[in-house]
């Protein structure tokens, strides 16, 4: 055909070559089949612009359907729903907009539904969630191609109640979904812990038999159990799926993490590498994390050899980071400090795991001096960065300088205390008897968890004059308050103070 020259003299053969190299990634060649023709016509252009749009070269796509108008050639439906699908890619509403117009203007939204479809689709993904929904409810008809473009915008957008508003909606007007849209929906049910409506949602899609062969489908409900908390019913769709990726592997191995059953995350781990499953970066730090919590160092040094081998270290920080944390969790603080130095960038996370390590380890002169060198550098500490400077300083027992830091963390770095941070200073004043400034801080406590570590302080320290002030407090909020009696009434019976109680 190449000799012959026939493609370049017949318009529909240049276009279907076009087409079939845009559809095997090969742009450059599909472009210079384009080039050669002698005329091009509308389904040339879309064939062009498809390929480019498909392939995430939104500027190119634009720059395509602006040049074919200058050639005096007018869009048709599938020129159209292509553009605007280039727009959704690069995020450009208002280049969206303007296509838009020229829709209205040939009439083709109402009348072809790929273009309704598109606009739907390209204003959600550019986060123009109100334009996109009326779209949707000026359309006459509505298919479930429309439904599940809202449903998965609002998923995006973090609008989950109204994503599974939409979906209930579009059951009632009698519109089955597709296994996008159930992907969807469960996407929303595992971010705001719907359980029951993730089970109603499950029950559908087993009984339509959607389940057998789409992995998408099973890691999203999969997910979705774990994200519950449900790992028994997590690990039954895990042991029902068919077909398997390394998602499916990394979501399950990540629950069992998240539940503290990292013994199980590993043993998942070895048999997704019998499998055949080569593990992804995300796989390797949720392992990587189950070491850490059981100590199970050569384990984790096994995993730390095979990262390497495979060069993922440098691409990706997460992995770095979760190495750190590990070794330093596993009490060889040497290899944390290895492990940090040689990462190739840094962030607030590498440096809260190395500072985390010192400390765990007693060693809370490192951990400041740390702390000092990841300000010097530019990093803002969080509130976990601070969580674990309150304990160095506590083992130091600089107990002003650790007053000092919970006092300008809501101040200097924007951090509010949390109950933690409380926790911390309750159990370092209460360590050293140091009432006044637990005094101070039972008025700032909001948790029944300080107040009942108060009570407790002056249980040990025999100072009922505090443990009622604290006792008081728990009545006030109902806080812990079968507790806070026990321990109340051990106060008084050690120091026999029962007269300023009438209980």
């Amino acid at each position: 055909m190449l000799r012959s020259g026939l493609m370049y003299k017949n318009i529909f053969i240049g276009s279907s070559i076009i087409d079939m190299y845009v559809k095997c990634g090969a742009l450059a060649k599909a472009r210079d089949v384009f080039e050669k023709l002698p005329v091009r016509d509308t389904v040339s252009w879309n064939a062009l612009i498809a390929g480019y749009a498909h392939n995430k070269h939104g500027e190119e796509a634009l720059s395509s359907y602006i040049a074919m108008q200058y050639e005096g050639l007018q869009p048709d439906p599938v020129t159209i729903a292509c553009s605007l699908k280039a727009c959704a890619s690069i995020g450009t509403c208002e280049k969206g907009e303007t296509i838009h117009a020229e829709a209205v203007k040939f009439d083709f939204i109402e009348k072809h539904v790929i273009v309704a479809n598109a606009l739907i689709d390209m204003y959600v993904k550019c986060g123009a969630l109100v334009k996109g929904q009326k779209v949707f409810d000026d359309l006459p008809t509505r298919s479930v191609v429309a439904w599940t473009a809202l449903i998965t915008g609002y998923c995006q957008h973090e609008q989950y109640q109204e994503a599974l508003a939409c979906f209930e909606r579009m059951r009632q007007e009698g519109i089955s979904p597709n296994p996008v849209t159930f992907a969807s929906a469960l996407k929303a049910c595992a971010s705001i812990k719907a359980v029951e409506k993730g089970q109603e949602i499950h029950c559908e899609i087993v009984t339509k038999g959607l389940l057998k062969n789409d992995v998408v489908l099973g890691n999203a409900l999969l997910t979705m159990y774990v994200r519950a908390g449900t790992l028994k019913q997590a690990q039954e769709v895990f042991d029902q799926l068919k077909v398997r990726n390394d998602a499916s592997w990394t979501g399950l191995i990540g629950g069992f993490c998240q539940q503290g059953n990292s013994d199980d995350a590993i043993v998942y781990f070895e048999q997704m590498r019998k499998e055949g499953f080569p593990p992804s970066s995300l796989t390797f730090v949720c392992i990587l994390k189950a070491c850490g919590s059981i100590r199970a160092v050569e384990k984790g040094r096994e995993v730390h050899v095979e990262v390497a081998r495979k060069g993922l270290l440098g691409a990706c920080t997460a992995l770095g980071n979760a190495l750190v944390d590990m070794y330093g969790k596993c009490g060889v603080i040497d290899n944390a400090q290895e492990v940090f130095d040689k990462l190739p960038l840094h962030d607030v996370v590498s440096w809260t795991a190395l500072i985390a390590g010192y400390c765990e380890q007693g060693q809370g002169e490192k951990a400041v001096s740390h702390f000092r060198r990841m300000k010097q550098k530019g990093f803002s500490p969080d509130a976990v960065t601070y969580s674990f400077i309150l304990k160095a300083y506590g083992t130091m027992g600089e107990t002003n300088k650790r007053q000092l830091y919970f006092d300008f963390l809501s101040t200097m770095y924007g951090v509010i205390p949390s109950l933690q941070h409380l926790a911390d200073l309750v159990a370092l004043f209460a360590c050293q008897g140091q009432f006044n400034k637990m005094l101070i801080l039972l008025k700032r406590i909001p948790s029944s968890d300080c107040i009942l570590a108060l009570i407790n302080a002056c249980k040990k320290w025999g100072n009922a004059d505090l443990g009622r002030l604290a006792f008081e407090n728990a009545l006030e909020k109902n806080a812990g308050l079968a507790a806070s009696e026990v321990l109340i009434g051990q106060i008084l019976e050690s120091h026999a103070a029962q007269k300023w109680f009438a209980f």
